[in-house]
C-alpha cells in the first residue's frame, strides 16, 4: 500500500462538517462520514487506479490522505488533488452568495459564515448525476441500498 498526504488551505467561510451535513451524500457509498473523528472518506478512480481518500479539517487546513495499491504517478497526483478539490468544494467561491445574503437577511449571512453555501460532491459529475437519479421517486433507505450496490463488486 502506498500513502500520500496533502494539505489544502480552506477558502473563506469553509467548514467541512457543514459541507458534509447539508445534504445526504455523506451517507451514500462510496462516501463514509466518521462522526467521532469528523472525517470524510471516499473512493475514487485516478487514471483507472482505485484510491481511498480521507479528509479532515483542522481550522483553516484540510489534511487529506490518499491510499492506493501502487504509488501514484506524478501526473496522477495532480488529478487526485483536483478530485479532492472538487469533492470538498475547495474552489467554490461563495462571495456572490454572501452579497445576496447581505441584501436578504442577516441570518443568511450568519449561515454562510458558518460554512453554508457549498455541497459535498462526488469525484465525478457522472457519480453526482447517478446519485441524483438514485434519489428520485424512492425512499432514502432504497437510495442507500442502490448506491451500495453500485459501489460493490457483486
Amino acid at each position: 500500500m502506498a500513502k500520500i498526504t496533502f494539505t489544502f488551505k480552506t477558502p473563506k467561510f469553509y467548514d467541512l462538517y457543514m459541507i458534509c451535513h447539508v445534504h445526504g451524500w455523506k451517507d451514500l457509498s462510496p462516501f463514509s462520514w466518521d462522526s467521532e473523528k469528523h472525517t470524510i472518506r471516499f473512493a475514487a478512480l485516478v487514471e483507472d487506479q482505485p484510491v481511498d481518500i480521507e479528509a479532515k479539517q483542522s481550522v483553516e487546513i484540510i489534511k487529506t490522505t490518499i491510499t492506493s495499491h501502487e504509488k501514484l504517478a506524478r501526473s496522477s497526483i495532480g488529478k487526485a488533488k483536483a478530485i479532492i478539490r472538487r469533492s470538498l468544494g475547495l474552489d467554490i467561491d461563495t462571495s456572490g452568495l454572501f452579497y445576496i445574503a447581505k441584501k436578504a437577511e442577516p441570518k443568511y449571512v450568519d449561515l454562510i459564515k458558518e460554512g453554508a453555501g457549498r455541497l459535498l460532491q462526488a469525484p465525478t459529475l457522472w457519480e453526482d448525476a447517478a446519485k441524483t437519479l438514485f434519489t428520485t421517486n424512492c425512499s432514502w433507505s432504497l437510495t442507500k441500498k442502490i448506491c451500495n450496490s453500485a459501489c460493490s463488486e457483486r
